[in-house]
């Protein structure tokens, strides 16, 4: 069966110019009655070869609006025609043909048109874009390249038009609609259907911006049914064609490498959203000798879960990681408190007030326990005594009342009230005291009576960010809407109960600090750096 190749391209002003300018004025008064008033003269355009030995070459041409100088081909086509130059078209055609040893079998031609688009009023200024479209050059573009160049090969034509007379052609997302569907129903219409080893070849640097994306996304989509990295394709479907303006030759890019760059900006995207599992479900073809990137991805996951265990084993599989990993962890009997503290600030940046205040607390409660676990609970006890705070020898540690310590709920913070407050450190007391007295009874409110932060403080579910987060402030008894003075407290709470000194890290101020809380915030860096160079 006979193999299709598709060469699909865009159309600007750009695309065609004149070769010398001389004729221009006896020219200009067979049509400048249809300039409605406006004034228009060729520009001078030097077209140059930088780099190519082969075919240097310095030229200057002379470049008019699209429509005037459509208007000009189509009322005087035998005297205009000899004086045409295709600058880009022609480095195009021949890249296809003697580089990638190709002759199309159907050429795709996208052209402009927006005059219903404009008004009157807008048409009687020469800047307007209006006077940029390409949709009267077609008879210029057949008569004096396709059918000189790729004798005999069908040319089908898209004229796009703005749809919407809100919408022109320089809006992203309205333009890419308008795109798909005109080349869906193009390859249809042309009764084309695209097999496994045919070839599509796309050039959409000309037109607008708008354009320009929607054709390189649409032929992606259409053509790339798999978004797959080329080592996973019998054959690769779709080229871009690229060329500087000026006359350099065109450079062939397989669909595989844009795809990794557009992948690639989303997964940047998706990091800076702490989405780890997005980014990896994008980059993962990409990462098949990259044992690095695919460690820390891996245990970034485990850490979104707040699995801070399988977070560290992850870590723990890659030798670059052991020494680090050992260090953090088994030096530092606190330091998931830590990682779920961080966990809490990246859960309040994306929104979550429910989860920023369980991480939150949780940091605190879970530091607590772990105190006691650390420096109390180090010999087994009956079963039945398990629930209550013993010392090294195994004797029950009793409150002022005679009572017994539970080793669970408050009675951890009254217990570390007895342990540790002095009268020096009552400053330092400051933050602890307010999360055992206050923000605990908070937290059995919420989670105990099953009640959302929305419920709790009475505020409409649609609400906006910085809304949300003075919810979790005044949860945690902060006055000041600042996210500042939130991770002061939970950071004072985790520092007074492990004896530690840190800051609480945001990305901002990371790599001005020299002593990190949170493993996780080196990790995320990493991936970083990692992304930049995939």
């Amino acid at each position: 069966m006979k193999q299709n190749v598709i060469w699909i391209v865009t159309i600007g002003s750009s695309d065609v110019q004149l070769k010398t300018d001389k004729f221009w004025h006896p020219w200009c008064s067979e049509i400048e009655h249809e300039f409605r008033g406006c004034h228009f003269e060729p520009v001078k355009v030097w077209q140059r070869s930088w780099g190519n030995k082969i075919q240097e070459f310095e030229e200057a041409t002379y470049r008019l609006p699209a429509r005037v100088l459509g208007l000009l081909y189509n009322v005087l086509p035998d005297q205009v025609s000899k004086h045409l130059t295709f600058p880009l078209l022609r480095v195009f055609a021949q890249q296809l043909k003697e580089q990638e040893k190709v002759t199309p079998t159907t050429i795709i031609v996208l052209l402009t048109n927006q005059e219903q688009f404009f008004s009157q009023e807008d048409k009687d200024k020469d800047f307007c874009p209006y006077w940029q479209d390409t949709v009267l050059l077609k008879q210029a573009l057949l008569d004096c390249f396709f059918e000189q160049e790729f004798s005999g090969i069908s040319c089908e034509w898209i004229i796009l038009s703005p749809e919407d007379e809100q919408a022109g052609l320089d809006h992203w997302d309205a333009v890419l609609q308008i795109v798909t569907e005109q080349l869906q129903k193009k390859m249809k219409d042309a009764g084309i259907e695209l097999k496994l080893g045919d070839k599509v070849y796309v050039s959409h640097q000309a037109g607008t911006p708008a354009i320009s994306s929607a054709v390189q996304f649409a032929c992606l989509a259409e053509f790339e049914k798999q978004f797959q990295p080329e080592e996973k394709q019998t054959k690769q479907t779709v080229n871009f064609l690229v060329a500087n303006e000026y006359g350099s030759l065109a450079k062939p890019i397989k669909s595989s490498e844009y795809l990794k760059g557009i992948r690639k900006q989303e997964a940047k995207t998706l990091l800076a959203r702490h989405d780890y599992s997005g980014v990896e479900a994008l980059v993962r073809d990409y990462l098949k000798d990259d044992e690095n990137t695919r460690t820390l991805l891996n245990a970034a996951i485990q850490w979104n879960f707040a699995e801070f265990k399988n977070f560290v084993e992850k870590l723990d599989k890659h030798q670059a990681y052991k020494e680090i990993v050992r260090k953090h962890t088994m030096e530092n009997w606190w330091w998931t408190a830590y990682e779920a503290a961080y966990l809490a600030l990246v859960r309040l940046r994306q929104g979550n007030t429910v989860e920023a205040v369980f991480h939150s607390f949780r940091a605190v409660e879970g530091l607590l326990r772990n105190y006691v676990d650390e420096y109390y609970l180090a010999k087994p006890v009956q079963k039945d005594l398990r629930k209550y705070i013993h010392s090294k020898d195994g004797s029950l540690i009793k409150r002022s009342n005679g009572k017994n310590f539970q080793a669970f709920g408050k009675d951890l913070y009254w217990f570390i009230k007895q342990e540790k407050f002095t009268p020096k450190n009552q400053k330092m007391c400051k933050h602890i005291t307010i999360f055992g007295e206050q923000v605990f009874d908070r937290r059995n409110e919420l989670f105990h009576q099953l009640k959302g932060l929305y419920q709790l403080e009475k505020l409409p579910i649609e609400i906006k960010l910085e809304e949300l987060k003075e919810i979790v402030y005044r949860f945690w008894e902060i006055d000041s809407n600042s996210e500042r003075d939130w991770m002061n407290r939970i950071i004072g709470c985790l520092n007074f109960i492990s004896n530690q000194n840190y800051e609480f890290l945001d990305f901002e101020h990371e790599e001005n600090s020299c002593k990190e809380a949170s493993l996780m915030v080196k990790v995320h860096r990493e991936l970083k750096k990692s992304l930049a160079n995939l």
